[in-house]
């Protein structure tokens, strides 16, 4: 469950940051440059869009290893001495091994200790959900009545400049308003029928016929849609708000030019929202009012309406197709990525079985029963979830050395760079052990000779903490970084220069390791800055880092 989780939130994060930066940017645009509210309306639909379905895109499933630990800022200082243009190399090299961090994701680590608030959150999610959805069939019940009763009646209105929509008289309704996705017709209250003479309806009935010719329909239901799902979301509460203040705009203008006189239309606004005492919001509808604080800015509009220009369909469509399309590309080239394959490796790193079963997945590796082991996984088990203090099914038949078992395990979907949190990796475990044979076979089959486990080191780290060498040595040999640090564990050379072995500092100084090379983190003891010099406490290994260009204490 933690995976899904840190899906959600991961998505919930990229939702709401590419909102606001849309919504920021567009606000910015509409300060410094004139945009009709046609124009508006469709821009602000565009940002909606974009900003529920562009996190979706930005998901990646790739297969690469990667660093799922919090990277550590490592400081880099070099030496002023004549061995200092080596150090300036070996840092430079550094720098040039280190991926770009092109993925994030909301760390997993994070969300466990939130797990309770989560469940918290999802459960009034979930509450909230439903009484959205009830209140829409409410809405769709009240206005399938609503046509319903129109249509038996058969109040039909005529007017003489209008023709291309059915409009009727009914009662139950406060405001004039369109409905019906596949067949659009105008519902009109009979106390506006009675107060007002045709000419005086006319320009609020254009105002209906102008929500039906721009799909505004079709558009609410999307809006609501959505807004079922994403009720929680500010973001989505703030572009609905802009969407409906420029669409009402919008269909003004429109009937107001239809009118050719936005005085004559500015005065139908004021008439009818005086007779309006109470109001009634019908979502699957389209009214003239949904708030009647609006109805100042809508009138200073309309008496506008010589300064303002409908653009042409075309316009509009290049305008928001623009939008969207450089939003994608943006959001592609510069956003990170979030990995589902490392994900699900960072997620399974600090999951973990229950103890019943855990015991028995130990139990079963150490007996090396392949159909207890089957008939585990069928259970529903998955095989790369770590049982705390001993690791993965991989990790563990490594640690017993049983290479038949890890080819069974791997062609049963085992994963060869899954971490368990305290536990390591199946690479680090067959270095702990010195199996070499197990190392090549692990790194055969797709081990990644640089995954860090947070809290765990490497194996770079492993092999220099116990002065192993020959596994360094093929760690390196097939693309190990030298320099390359684990928060808490710092680098390979600082480990070696620890544990005083000045064998192992010389090898990894003469394969480019960076003498002053150090990393910041923290302990019981508050934050810290080792470097190898700074940490050994062995004289030997102190005058060679000397000697090597080591000033950084």
């Amino acid at each position: 469950m933690l995976f899904e989780l840190t899906i959600f939130a991961s998505f919930a994060v990229y939702h709401l940051l590419i909102g606001c930066s849309l919504f920021l940017i567009l606000t910015l645009a509409f300060k410094l440059f004139k945009f009709t509210a046609e124009l508006k309306s469709w821009l602000w639909i565009t940002v909606f869009v974009v900003s529920t379905l562009l996190p979706f895109s930005l998901f990646v499933d790739d297969v690469r290893p990667n660093t799922y630990a919090t990277k550590q800022t490592d400081n880099l200082t070099n030496s002023s001495n004549k061995s200092g243009e080596s150090a300036l190399i070996s840092s430079q090299k550094f720098t040039e091994q280190q991926p770009n961090p092109v993925e994030w994701n909301v760390p997993s680590k994070d969300v466990l200790a939130a797990m309770i608030w989560i469940y918290l959150f999802l459960t009034i999610w979930l509450i909230g959900s439903c009484w959205r959805g009830v209140s829409v069939i409410r809405s769709a019940y009240f206005t399938h009545k609503l046509v319903s009763k129109a249509m038996q009646d058969d109040k039909r209105l005529q007017f003489t400049h209008i023709s291309a929509f059915p409009i009727f008289m009914v009662k139950g309704v406060s405001t004039p308003m369109a409905t019906g996705l596949l067949s659009p017709i105008i519902l009109v209250p009979d106390a506006v029928v009675e107060r007002f003479e045709a000419k005086k309806l006319e320009p609020i009935i254009l105002h209906e016929v102008a929500h039906i010719q721009r799909n505004d329909l079709w558009v609410g239901l999307f809006q609501e849609a959505l807004a079922i799902i994403f009720w929680w979301s500010p973001v989505m509460r703030i572009l609905n708000r802009r969407i409906h203040i420029s669409r009402e705009l919008a269909c003004d203008m429109r009937a107001a030019k239809q009118l050719n006189s936005g005085k004559n239309y500015a005065q139908s606004l004021v008439d009818c929202a005086q007779l309006m005492l109470s109001q009634h919001t019908n979502i699957l509808a389209m009214g003239l009012f949904a708030k009647k604080s609006e109805l100042n800015q809508r009138v200073n509009e309309v008496l506008k309406i010589k300064s303002n220009r409908t653009p042409k369909t075309i316009t509009t469509i290049i305008a928001c197709i623009a939008l969207a399309v450089s939003s994608v590309a943006a959001a592609q080239y510069y956003a990170p990525k979030i990995n589902v394959t490392n994900l699900k490796q960072e997620s399974n790193h600090y999951s973990s079985m229950s103890s019943i079963e855990g015991e028995k997945l130990v139990n079963i590796i150490r007996r090396d029963d392949r159909q207890a082991l089957h008939a585990m996984l069928a259970t529903g088990m998955d095989i790369n979830t770590p049982f705390s203090g001993e690791g993965t099914a991989l990790l563990l038949a490594v640690r017993h050395g049983n290479r038949q078992l890890m080819e069974d395990l791997i062609s049963m979907g085992a994963d060869v760079n899954q971490t368990s949190e305290g536990d390591g990796s199946p690479l680090m475990e067959a270095v702990i052990l010195n199996r070499l044979d197990l190392m090549e076979y692990l790194y055969d089959h797709g081990a990644n000779v640089n995954s860090k486990a947070f809290g765990d080191g490497s194996a770079l780290i492993e092999a220099a903490k116990r002065g192993n060498i020959a596994a360094a040595k093929f760690l390196i040999d097939n693309g190990a970084h030298v320099n390359m640090g684990v928060a808490e564990d710092e680098t390979p050379l600082i480990n070696a220069s620890q544990s005083g072995d000045l064998a192992m500092v010389t090898f990894l100084v003469e394969n480019g390791a960076d003498v002053n090379l150090g990393m910041e983190g923290n302990n019981l003891n508050g934050p810290y800055f080792r470097t190898p010099l700074n940490i050994t406490r062995n004289k030997n290994v102190t005058a060679y880092l000397v000697s090597q260009g080591a000033t950084e204490k």
